[in-house]
């Protein structure tokens, strides 16, 4: 006849719902992970971020004359053979008081913007030569408040053409209005 069956095995048990009054069964259904230690971790990295921030812009003006020192010595070697040492003492000059100005504070964002775009342009050339240094001086310069060299040339008093005289002793140090018959009070 036949062989007797092998029992069927028995049919897995489903976990009874959570209840209130099992604490064990409650504290097992708390989220995995590490929430609290994330939240701190990611606090405290906000915060320091805010500090960082805070530094920064109080001691901004410190960071631009930084970089002008930066700027200067990393332009200075990379100058071209060409450049005469008059140029080079006129480069040193002009960013010695570029970050002089910057220490102070004593600029404004338009000002710093104005010199900012040659300096970068003159940052990415390998080799600095005659002609680029010409094209950055000026705007370091008027960062500065440097006087830019005088032109090389015929000054004002050597150049032909007419002679202006100087205004008379007696003369008005403004123009006057031409004196008219009608009185501007009557209408």
């Amino acid at each position: 006849m036949s062989e007797p069956q092998e029992p069927l095995p028995p049919e897995p048990v489903a976990a009874p719902p959570p209840s209130p009054f099992r604490p064990e069964t409650v504290a097992s259904l708390t989220p995995a992970g590490c929430g609290r230690p994330l939240a701190i971790g990611c606090m405290l990295f906000l915060v320091l971020i805010g500090a960082a921030g805070l530094i920064v812009v109080s001691k901004q003006d410190q960071f631009v004359a930084f970089y002008f020192g930066l700027l200067e010595t990393g332009l200075e070697h990379r100058l071209g053979p060409e450049v005469a040492e008059a140029d080079k003492l006129r480069l040193r000059k002009a960013f010695e008081a570029a970050a002089a100005k910057a220490r102070s504070g004593q600029y404004t964002t338009e000002q710093l913007q104005r010199v900012q775009g040659p300096l970068l342009i003159a940052a990415q050339d390998p080799s600095i030569s005659k002609a680029d240094l010409d094209e950055l001086l000026p705007a370091v310069e008027a960062f500065g408040g440097v006087k830019p060299a005088p032109a090389t040339g015929p000054t004002l008093e050597a150049r032909p053409g007419p002679a202006t005289e100087p205004p008379a002793a007696d003369a008005p140090a403004t123009p006057q209005p031409p004196a008219s018959s009608k009185d501007p009070a009557k209408p």
